[in-house]
């Protein structure tokens, strides 16, 4: 737990932090400023969980205040959304004629900037914005989890401090947030099976007393999430009341229902303020019941 530290003569000064400007007649405060002013309004902060495997880094921060009350946030970095990020950002300084250096040498990123993408997304690079783009996200997961830790801690001592400095980019990263699980449902909305692919998903829902639904083996394209079965949404609704008002929006869209797609609606529920009962147990929950570690 982070608890504010008494500094002794002896001790340097720490740097005091500061603000950015992020629009014109318009500042926020960068992490340092946020500590400085928790630590003088005796907030504290504990991480709760902070993982990082080969697909994502996620840290999951609690702020408290000097009167017991705290508040929860997380982040969450999702590598293959960074990398598809990351390449349609270049895709545009390449589209607009900007410069774009490798080792000090100007390189193209897209073979054909018509053409960027594969039918499954993936970037049709040329070898040198391969290893560019391969730098980059080896560089992006060194940091990744560290970076996570440091967003959510300062989130959270924003919310304990009651304060709104929100620039531009926070509203736009929570809106784009919110839009990819639209875009995730019109996506799933007008996907058409594929009769072609040969990977099979055999993950099971553990029922209560012990017994396992197996669901009927199906295809899917490589590295898609599987779609769940009646008899696993009918199990999970009866399992979790979170769970189940998820499912239900899930399916009122008559979208394809996946354990990622779940889970992109439960980080977003998380994070709403208009939802103070829905707490980090709740999600610790339903994460244990969809059996995502």
């Amino acid at each position: 737990m982070n608890v504010p530290a008494v500094r002794n003569e002896n001790q340097k000064v720490v740097p005091e932090g500061q603000f950015y400007e992020v629009a014109k007649n318009k500042k926020a405060p960068d992490a340092v400023k946020v500590q400085n002013e928790a630590n003088t309004k005796k907030i504290r902060t504990k991480i709760l969980e902070k993982i990082q495997t080969n697909d994502y880094a996620e840290a999951i921060v609690r702020a408290y205040a000097p009167n017991g009350t705290y508040v929860d946030d997380i982040v969450h970095h999702d590598f293959n959304t960074v990398m598809q990020l990351k390449a349609l950002e270049y895709l545009s300084r390449q589209v607009q004629g900007k410069v774009i250096f490798f080792e000090k040498k100007k390189i193209q990123m897209f073979q054909d900037v018509t053409k960027p993408f594969t039918p499954d997304g993936s970037p049709i690079l040329t070898p040198e914005g391969f290893l560019k783009l391969l730098t980059d996200m080896a560089r992006f997961k060194n940091f990744s989890l560290r970076d996570a830790c440091t967003k959510a801690q300062r989130r959270a001592q924003l919310k304990v401090l009651n304060q709104e400095w929100r620039d531009n980019e926070e509203i736009k990263a929570e809106k784009d947030e919110e839009n990819q699980v639209t875009d995730m449902i019109n996506d799933q909305k007008n996907k058409k099976p594929d009769t072609n692919s040969t990977s099979e998903d055999t993950d099971s829902v553990k029922q209560d007393d012990g017994s396992e639904i197996i669901p009927p083996k199906q295809t899917k394209k490589p590295n898609q999430p599987r779609i769940l079965t009646k008899e696993e949404i009918a199990h999970l609704k009866n399992k979790n009341t979170n769970l189940s008002e998820i499912l239900d929006t899930l399916d009122n869209a008559n979208v394809e229902i996946t354990k990622t797609s779940i889970l992109k609606l439960l980080e977003n529920k998380l994070g709403d303020k208009s939802l103070p009962d829905f707490d980090l147990e709740a999600f610790k929950q339903c994460k244990k019941d969809l059996k995502i570690n």
